[in-house]
């Protein structure tokens, strides 16, 4: 955000904004889960993300930032919730509690691995 010559005062403004969309998208998105298919809904999501992504790579007005960085905010609110439901109605009520361990160690790994691997990448 620094990028668009923003401020860091306004690039904390904005980031309050996301959190606050993703919290209320958090908080009403379950009678949207309820009704639709979970799996259909988790595709969805992480098509939408990835599109997000790449567009929010390729334009370079704000605006057009702030549009995107809203969409893939609720896009990965909506995979995260999707994701945890249907991880959840797949496992045994006997094997959850280690079935997310393992889940949630691998996730910790990647949050780790992911940007030394991306940094050492564009180092080179």
């Amino acid at each position: 955000m620094e990028s668009f010559g923003l401020s860091e005062s306004a690039i904390g403004f904005l980031s309050a904004g996301l959190v606050l969309i993703s919290l209320l998208t958090a908080l009403y998105s379950t009678r949207f889960l309820e009704k639709y298919n979970k799996i259909k809904l988790l595709i969805i999501s992480l098509t939408i993300s990835g599109v997000a992504y790449l567009l929010i790579a390729t334009y370079k007005n704000i605006y057009l930032f702030l549009l995107f960085a809203i969409v893939l905010t609720i896009a990965s609110i909506f995979r995260t919730n999707t994701f945890g439901i249907i991880f959840r109605d797949n496992t045994k009520d006997s094997e959850l509690n280690e079935k997310e361990g393992i889940l949630y160690s691998f996730e910790n790994l990647g949050w780790i691995a992911g940007p030394l691997l991306a940094g050492f990448t564009i180092a080179k």
